[in-house]
């Protein structure tokens, strides 16, 4: 009975050391639970900088309070229930913060600000890299939002439908460049960039733009365009005729990828 006695002791301990290196390595489920929420928090910062965006390209100003934003579900910690703090300084400038319950000071090399956005941490990179308490972070309303853009209203002339080819990109880390011949006629292109070929998801509209190739992008906005990311990109002669996907790869070298394009569903006519 002692031997048997024995026997379970050893066991409970056995278990109970397991479970003190599982903990050790991959956390408590306490500890999980509240990297899961403070991702969230990290995730609800991004999508308010960019409902920002949005209600400043309407609005041609920022908004007051975060109440005056139309999205509703990512506004406030998903623990307390409190809105964000969102403060701002200039006519372009604002800060959003949040705390946080653990520490992600420490990341792998990409998330860490290894890859810059001219000249700086990406946006969102110093929220990404929190310290467990409050951490804050200032954003600035991209240029092509902020500036004056050109119209083409005074260039516009009847649309022809037609195909696109000889499509080929220079996707630099603070410019890219977008060649193309359109058969048809159109006013107005734009390129639209994404990380998935189908551009199911993930999709950046407005690029660039322009009347006529090539089309250009200084310094470029979106958050997932940096070096080594493999993105997709086609182009719309408006009103709804758009090219084939292309893929490239940022900071990769020239890309030109000659298209023998005919018509397909996607083209549409007038």
């Amino acid at each position: 009975m002692k031997k048997h006695y024995n026997a379970i002791g050893i066991l409970t301990i056995l278990v109970v050391l397991l479970l003190w290196g599982g903990f050790g390595i991959t956390g408590s489920p306490l500890e999980s639970r509240q990297r899961e929420i403070d991702q969230k928090r990290v995730d609800h910062i991004m999508s308010i900088k960019y409902s920002i965006e949005n209600y400043y390209s309407k609005n041609k100003r920022l908004p007051t309070s975060l109440n005056n934003l139309s999205q509703r579900d990512s506004l406030n910690d998903p623990e307390t229930g409190e809105l964000y703090t969102y403060r701002t300084y200039t006519a372009h400038m604002y800060e959003l913060c949040a705390t946080f319950s653990t520490d992600q000071s420490v990341l792998n090399a990409q998330e860490s600000g290894e890859y810059e956005y001219n000249g700086k941490p990406y946006p969102g990179d110093m929220i990404r890299r929190h310290g467990k308490g409050t951490a804050c972070e200032r954003f600035t309303i991209p240029d092509y939002l902020s500036k004056p853009q050109r119209t083409y209203q005074n260039t516009y002339v009847e649309p022809v439908v037609g195909a696109f080819s000889s499509m080929s990109a220079t996707l630099d880390k603070t410019a890219a460049r977008f060649e193309f011949e359109y058969s048809g006629v159109s006013s107005r292109y734009t390129v639209e960039m994404s990380t998935v070929a189908d551009f199911s998801e993930n999709v950046y509209r407005t690029f660039a733009t322009g009347s006529k190739s090539p089309l250009k992008a200084i310094n470029p906005p979106y958050f997932d365009y940096f070096c080594g990311q493999t993105v997709y990109w086609r182009v719309l002669a408006e009103p709804e005729v758009y090219s084939d996907s292309v893929e490239g790869v940022v900071c990769g070298g020239p890309e030109a990828v000659e298209i023998d394009m005919v018509e397909v569903d996607s083209i549409q006519t007038f």
